[in-house]
């Protein structure tokens, strides 16, 4: 434990099996990509288990997809579970027709669920067939839900046979289909084929008459023959038939109805105004034919005392991966075949925002005090402080920047080297060529001289200032000239681009104020007006998010090296979700020790960031400021041999 009693980085639940927070950042931001090129708004909820697209009824041609909150440590599995679904989701709105088919043929629940079935194969072995990242996208991810199928399933069977419960050939029709499914995509997944084995090995034997029926009837080659939504669903429509053949003429023409609806894309009238189907009474579907969860007629199960007479039963929509349903805005639970993280990690308690979800304030415009006042939608803002505040009269900046140019000129210095194997000949010693043999006719050799000269590493450089309510007063201060001295060397005396944010927690979860941007000049006079504008938006601070969304920032860029200084006066106090400190103790070890990007910690009048940062100095005062920025920067300034 920590001296201030709180968790170790060990006791957080990191290793080898789960991703960090890092690898989370990047399939986040892959997903925004790839949702951006299909129309397609994301959103991350903490009330939705499985992944969920819906179409947007004021944005013709526009879908929202709701993907669960992701909470760390997460397994790398459920990662890529994760990527896959969206890479699934996205695919249907290459299929938009579906809906379309869906709200005119209004079917119950049974076709309905085939019908997600036999598309989500066809609409997945399209995306296959268009992009081979894709494929093991979705190759990938259909091996761990077989995996996690087959162990479900095996359990299932197990308890089932240990209280007597037993399987019917009608109970497990939603599972047969599921298999004839799985077999079908074999024909391009090679990615799932030993998972996929396994999970059709715990099919009860009850089900594998059918089954083994169905694979000779021509059912897995007519999935594969599939090419649109319209062929998915007559092939659904045809299955429907095959699994609950009927006699009843009133039952046939209805469904007939139901088919020719679908393929026209227009609603089919019936006798109840467009309530709902109806049965050949006229009454309401639902009424009139009581389905079991097995998609049996209620009257086919009459005269069982008891559920367990019916045999062990299987709900259909337990089985389909996910859902586009008639009005599109339903909430799935997520069966043995669905995403869920619910109860995966229930250790898991740390979470970073989504990058759009920060709430991020741009004070390099012209007028950035109405900027500030029409962000605070909440009227809480105060005046703010001079720019006076922040601009001091003094030598201290120049001084620095002078220091830190010596230094810079010292390193760079080039250097004559002599006794090269390669270079310039050296008169010298050429007399050496003449000489007998000396090391075997190495030193002979080496009558050469050369030059070495450094240079910079072209480097970005992010300066990250804490603005919370404990930093009023000298604290803001001290951040500010310090941030303003450092941005001024790396942009002006090193020619680093360089961008200054500052962050708290005033209006949202994390509030963040641009003071500088990378490639835009901006004077002293012009930060400190921002920063004393921005003095009026104090709160708490929400570490974590503002570091990752800085170190987003830099990962952008183009530069081989990154920096990424945080000037803070303590422990972290907000968060998204779950304990702040965690949460920065995560994203700071993370950073540091898998990424590009080197971390930096000042701490103003508190040597608390010693917790979090490997590379910290701590200023007390005005006059630390530039031993302890001259310690840091010249560890920041690298070079290379040329």
């Amino acid at each position: 434990m920590s001296y201030w009693g709180r968790k170790e980085y060990s006791e957080l639940g990191f290793d080898d099996t789960t991703a960090s927070v890092l690898e989370v950042d990047q399939v986040q931001n892959i997903i925004k990509r790839r949702a951006e090129n299909f129309n397609v708004i994301v959103e991350w909820s903490k009330y939705v288990h499985t992944a969920l697209t819906t179409n947007i009824a004021d944005r013709p041609g526009w879908f929202r997809v709701k993907l669960p909150h992701i909470r760390s440590p997460i397994g790398r599995e459920d990662l890529i579970r994760t990527y896959m679904y969206v890479v699934h989701e996205c695919g249907h709105l290459l299929r938009p027709k579906v809906w379309d088919i869906s709200i005119a043929a209004n079917p119950g629940p049974e076709l309905q669920s085939i019908f997600n079935i036999v598309e989500d194969d066809s609409m997945e072995r399209d995306v296959a067939n268009r992009h081979l990242g894709d494929a093991r996208t979705l190759g990938e991810g259909n091996a761990i839900m077989c995996k996690d199928g087959e162990l479900y399933w095996r359990e299932e069977v197990e308890k089932a046979k240990a209280h007597g419960i037993t399987f019917t050939e009608e109970a497990l029709k939603p599972m047969i289909t599921m298999a004839i499914q799985i077999m079908a995509r074999r024909e391009w997944d090679g990615w799932s084929r030993e998972a996929a084995d396994n999970w059709l090995k715990v099919m009860p034997e009850e089900g594998r008459p059918l089954m083994v029926a169905l694979v000779k009837e021509g059912w897995v080659d007519r999935f594969r023959a599939t090419k649109d939504e319209y062929d998915s669903w007559n092939l659904a429509c045809d299955l429907f038939d095959r699994l609950y053949p009927t006699d009843d003429p009133n039952e046939k023409q209805e469904r007939e109805e139901i088919r020719e609806a679908g393929n026209k894309g227009e609603p089919r009238e019936t006798e109840d105004n467009g309530q709902g189907d109806t049965g050949a009474d006229g009454n309401d579907d639902n009424e009139s034919r009581e389905v079991s969860h097995t998609g049996q007629d209620k009257e086919s199960i009459e005269g069982h005392e008891n559920a367990d007479d019916q045999g062990y039963v299987i709900n259909w929509k337990d089985i389909v991966m996910s859902e586009h349903d008639k009005e599109g805005f339903s909430y799935p639970t997520g069966g043995a075949a669905g995403i869920t993280f619910e109860g995966r990690q229930p250790d898991s308690k740390i979470a970073f925002a989504p990058d759009s979800e920060n709430n991020v304030i741009d004070l390099t415009g012209k007028d950035c005090r109405t900027i500030l006042a029409e962000a605070d939608d909440r009227g809480w803002s105060r005046k703010g402080r001079s720019a006076s505040n922040f601009l001091h009269k003094n030598h201290s900046a120049r001084a620095l920047a002078n220091k830190v140019r010596r230094y810079v000129q010292s390193q760079s210095r080039t250097k004559f080297r002599t006794d090269r194997e390669h270079g310039t000949i050296n008169s010298q010693e050429v007399t050496r060529l003449l000489l007998p043999p000396i090391d075997k006719g190495n030193w002979n050799r080496r009558v050469f001289y050369d030059y070495t000269t450094k240079r910079h590493l072209n480097t970005a450089v992010h300066i990250l200032v804490d603005w919370s309510g404990s930093m009023a007063g000298d604290k803001q201060v001290y951040a500010a000239e310090a941030a303003m001295r450092a941005g001024s060397i790396f942009a002006k005396a090193l020619r680093m681009p360089c961008m200054i944010t500052s962050f708290t927690t005033h209006c949202t979860f994390s509030d963040l104020a641009i003071i500088k941007h990378f490639d835009k000049p901006a004077s002293d006079k012009q930060m400190a007006e921002r920063f004393g504008i921005w003095s009026s938006w104090s709160g708490g601070n929400n570490d974590a998010d503002a570091v990752l969304w800085a170190y987003r920032r830099l990962m952008e860029r183009k530069e081989p090296r990154k920096l990424l200084f945080v000037m803070s006066d303590g422990a972290p106090a907000g968060s998204y979700e779950g304990q702040s400190h965690d949460c920065l103790l995560t994203a700071t070890r993370q950073i540091q020790d898998s990424s590009p990007v080197e971390l930096f910690g000042l701490g103003i009048k508190s040597d608390a960031v010693k917790e979090y940062y490997d590379n910290y100095r701590v200023v007390h005062g005005l006059e630390d400021i530039n031993n302890a920025l001259f310690e840091v920067l010249k560890e920041s300034v690298t070079y290379e041999n040329r």
